[in-house]
C-alpha cells in the first residue's frame, strides 16, 4: 500500500466525513459522472531527508485537498471535516507511522459559475515512516 492509499481509506472511514461524501476521495480529478461533494487530491511535494549516515526513514509529503460541492455551504462542511481528520492526527496509519500533520497552507474558496460549483483548498504536510 502507498502513503496516498493510506490516507485515502482513511478519509473514506472517517465518520465525520461518511456521511457527508459517502467515500468519494479521488487521487487528481473527479472521475465524470460522479456526484457531488467530493475530495481531490493532488501530490505536491515529497522529501527525503539525509544525514552523513545516508537516507533516514522519515518521509515528507505534501498534498493538497480540493473539496468539492453544489453550495458552498455543503463544500465548506466537508472542508471542516477534513481538517478535523487530520488534526493532531499520530499513530498508525493503514501500515503507516504518522508522527505528525501540519496544514501547510490554506488555498482559500473558489466558485467555478459555468459548472455552479464550489472549492474549498487546502495543503497538509504529512511526516511518517514505513
Amino acid at each position: 500500500m502507498e502513503f496516498h492509499e493510506a490516507f485515502t481509506q482513511y478519509l473514506k472511514n472517517y465518520a465525520g466525513l461518511t456521511a457527508l461524501i459517502s467515500g468519494r476521495v479521488y487521487p487528481d480529478f473527479i472521475p465524470q459522472d460522479k456526484p457531488l461533494p467530493a475530495i481531490v487530491y493532488h501530490l505536491i511535494s515529497s522529501d527525503v531527508d539525509y544525514t552523513l549516515e545516508g537516507e533516514q526513514n522519515l518521509q515528507t509529503v505534501n498534498y493538497q485537498f480540493d473539496c468539492h460541492g453544489n453550495t458552498d455551504s455543503e463544500t465548506y462542511a466537508v472542508y471542516k471535516q477534513l481538517r478535523k481528520a487530520f488534526k493532531n492526527y499520530q499513530g498508525n496509519m493503514n501500515g503507516f507511522n504518522v508522527q505528525l500533520i501540519e496544514i501547510e497552507v490554506v488555498l482559500g474558496k473558489d466558485y467555478s459559475d459555468p459548472i455552479q460549483e464550489h472549492n474549498y483548498k487546502i495543503e497538509f504536510k504529512f511526516y511518517y515512516t514505513e
